[in-house]
């Protein structure tokens, strides 16, 4: 792990990285992970807009965690904010730029990214959003239940849809390592 004062990047941040551009067939590896970054870009600049402290930024295996003042309320900006900059990205450079095919691509990357964070999977900025919104509604406990079951749903879609891939002619390494991805960090939710 390498450290430098409030940052702090994992051997599995390279780990992660470089299995992810042995697999990228399509070479547009790095488009995706310049719309991740502008994704955690979004969350950052909501934090500065809010006034708020970044107590530490950790790339690992699986992503890039920014992490507030334990005693700071994240509110429904911070937690949108970057799903909101990449489906911002997606509308302007889709729809002034359609004839540029390598910006088209990273349009629709950057909705893919942002839509996927809106999964209501506690891990994602989705599970986040709906805890918060569920916690407004009705008590702390039933909220949890209810996000748990939510949880629960989407995971065993996101199970049909790897086996399915994983059966059928429609195989695709990149979506096939995403439903991977979001099983695995709904497990690992559950044993933090």
């Amino acid at each position: 792990m390498i450290r430098c004062k409030n940052i702090c990047v994992d051997f599995t941040f390279f780990a992660a990285i470089a299995l992810f551009f042995y697999l990228d067939k399509s070479g547009y590896g790095l488009m995706s992970i310049v719309a991740c970054i502008l994704h955690e870009t979004g969350h950052l600049l909501a934090i500065i807009a809010e006034k708020k402290k970044v107590e530490s930024i950790t790339f690992y295996g699986g992503g890039i965690k920014i992490k507030c003042n334990e005693n700071v309320d994240v509110s429904f900006l911070i937690i949108t904010a970057g799903s909101l900059m990449n489906i911002a990205i997606f509308t302007v450079l889709y729809f002034v730029f359609p004839t540029n095919y390598k910006l088209q691509i990273f349009a629709i990357m950057n909705l893919i990214i942002g839509v996927f964070n809106f999964l209501p999977l506690k891990y994602f900025d989705g599970g986040k959003l709906v805890e918060k919104i569920l916690i407004k509604i009705f008590s702390a406990e039933k909220a949890l239940n209810i996000l748990r079951k939510t949880e629960r749903v989407t995971v065993v879609f996101a199970l049909a849809g790897l086996i399915f891939l994983l059966v059928s002619n429609l195989f695709n390494p990149t979506l096939v390592m995403a439903l991977i991805y979001v099983t695995a960090a709904e497990i690992i939710e559950k044993i933090k």
